[in-house]
């Protein structure tokens, strides 16, 4: 597989992050890339602080600034060039932001809002219905299985005007359902 200079950058942040975090660290001596290295050594408080959304953000943009402000004193000095140190940030942010996403309390998922079925369910139903009576009126599709589907749909229909007692009483009569039910979801906390 052939990565751009980009990604490698960005892999090679990752790697030197999981090397911070795990306590491997080379002889300090205080010079001019004191700076930049305190910032990848912070990427351990970065860990730590990211269990706290808002503090993991602060510590996470604290130390993307002082690195920067460390890498453009540096070019400043003529001990790297402006693209050099371009490159070490890009492999900085990747760190950082891997570090962060990694400990933060957030998911992948982008929360929705609950679906309410009964209003749109019954609305849902009935235009399944009709496209269900005009394909097979337009096609050749066998009137048994059209048959099904259109109890399946009137089932569900059926179901949608129950009221809350009517339901409560329809799962009190089927308690193999009930309990199947409570079996499967009693480990999803």
């Amino acid at each position: 597989m052939k990565c751009s200079r980009r990604e490698f950058l960005e892999g090679m942040g990752i790697l030197l992050a999981s090397l911070v975090l795990s306590g491997c660290k080379p002889p300090t001596k205080k010079d001019d890339w004191s700076r930049v290295r305190d910032a990848w050594y912070g990427l351990k408080q970065l860990a730590a602080d990211a269990k706290d959304m808002e503090r993991g953000q602060k510590t996470r943009d604290r130390l993307v600034a002082d690195h920067l402000a460390a890498l453009d004193s540096l070019v400043q000095a003529g001990k790297v060039s402006p693209t050099q140190a371009d490159d070490i940030h890009v492999a900085f942010q990747a760190a950082a932001q891997h570090v962060w996403r990694a400990n933060a309390p957030i998911t992948c998922y982008v929360p929705a809002p609950y679906p309410q079925y009964r209003i749109m369910g019954a609305s849902d139903l009935a235009q399944q219905a009709d496209i269900l009576a005009e394909m097979a009126a337009r096609s050749a599709i066998d009137p048994a299985t059209v048959a099904q589907a259109q109890a399946s749909i009137q089932r569900d229909m059926a179901v949608l005007l129950l009221t809350e007692d009517d339901e409560q009483a329809l799962i009190a009569a089927r308690p193999m359902v009930t309990a199947a039910r409570s079996r499967r979801w009693r480990n999803c906390n």
